[in-house]
């Protein structure tokens, strides 16, 4: 029987022969969302007993095109969230998912997150008043790991020159996180995109600055981890999606 926590009443439509029970009022929101990760990994489960494989592009079209998100942008350090969305989703193939919900910036609303069995989170979602919005999206070359005050510690990579790590929050509902600190190392100029011997920096209230490496040597010794056991210490409750629709 599928969790009545997020298989919405409007999936019998789609799916026959399945009840829709009711869901919790904190998810009611993002019932759209849950139904669609449920159906591909419901989809998934039953292709993967048939030998067949879920094309991944029927999640990512029906999360930025049919449910309407604004993939269409750049987070705020500057990367394309719609290449996230598509990497996010292929990844998840393979994974036991489910979901959480945690308030992660205190303001009462809260936010939905889609993480696998393992506490590998692959994508945040909030509300815009009742609307859904996508916050970011996670996979190996830039992942994401949850604090327990709900911080976010990202790690971003385009390249052995070019990689940083994060320290934002989630903040007002905003569809942009808020970057409390960053350092990284690149080897090109992001104003000129030329190449430039690689170079080590720190970003901290929106300023962004040269450092040395042995300041960002110190700094990425003290930072958290990128350990998806911090995750699971974050107070999170993983609620699996089904793999029967019985």
């Amino acid at each position: 029987m599928l969790n009545p926590l997020y298989f919405p009443d409007h999936a019998a439509e789609r799916s026959p022969g399945v009840k829709a029970p009711s869901i919790a009022p904190e998810v009611v929101q993002y019932s759209r969302i849950l139904d669609a990760y449920q159906e591909f990994y419901l989809n998934f489960a039953v292709s993967v007993s048939e030998g067949n494989e879920t094309p991944v592009h029927i999640l990512y079209y029906k999360l930025s095109n049919e449910l309407n998100l604004d993939t269409n942008r750049y987070t705020n350090d500057d990367r394309n969230l719609d290449w996230h969305l598509w990497c996010s989703c292929a990844e998840i193939r393979g994974s036991v998912l489910g979901y959480s919900i945690k308030d992660m910036d205190g303001d009462g609303i809260p936010e939905l997150i889609i993480l696998s069995e393992d506490y590998t989170v692959h994508a945040i979602y909030s509300l815009s008043g009742d609307v859904p919005i996508l916050i970011d999206a996670y996979w190996p070359r830039h992942s994401c790991v949850i604090g327990e005050n709900g911080e976010l510690y990202t790690h971003s990579s385009s390249g052995a020159g070019d990689w940083y790590f994060s320290y934002c929050r989630v903040v007002d509902s905003s569809p942009d996180l808020q970057l409390i600190e960053q350092f990284g190392i690149e080897s090109f100029d992001p104003q000129t995109y030329n190449t430039i011997p690689s170079r080590c920096y720190r970003v901290h209230d929106g300023i962004k600055e040269i450092i040395d490496y042995e300041e960002f040597e110190t700094a990425f010794s003290e930072f958290p981890g990128f350990s998806t056991e911090i995750t699971e210490k974050a107070g999170l409750c993983f609620i699996p999606f089904s793999v029967k629709a019985d």
